[in-house]
């Protein structure tokens, strides 16, 4: 269902990179291991697992014009980009940390 491209390139929302990017690199370097942690765990599988079947039926409704009218649509694109958003965060944080920690090696900090 994420073959809509303007739904599926969502990023978790721009200020969590600045709040991430503002970190002390050892917190951050922690942080990232516990979200590790949590995203080998069964419980966020199934959380993960949950959030995507929510985006699916969204998009299938957003795609197929079950939302009608612009307040529904609006809320729909809002709804789907919230979802992913709650997903990406793991991402971001593990990106961040990752480009942190090269900085480190090469010697730029």
């Amino acid at each position: 269902m994420r073959a809509v491209s303007d739904l599926s390139t969502n990023t978790a929302p721009p200020a969590v990179g600045t709040i991430l990017g503002a970190m002390d690199p050892s917190d951050l370097q922690r942080a990232a291991d516990h979200v590790r942690e949590l995203a080998g765990h069964p419980g966020w599988e199934f959380l993960e697992g949950l959030m995507n079947a929510h985006i699916d039926k969204a998009t299938y409704q957003y795609t197929a014009g079950a939302l009608r009218g612009i307040e529904a649509y609006a809320h729909g694109a809002g709804f789907i980009k919230g979802l992913r958003a709650t997903i990406d965060v793991r991402a971001a944080v593990l990106a961040t940390a990752a480009k942190v920690r090269q900085v480190e090696a090469d010697g730029e900090v």
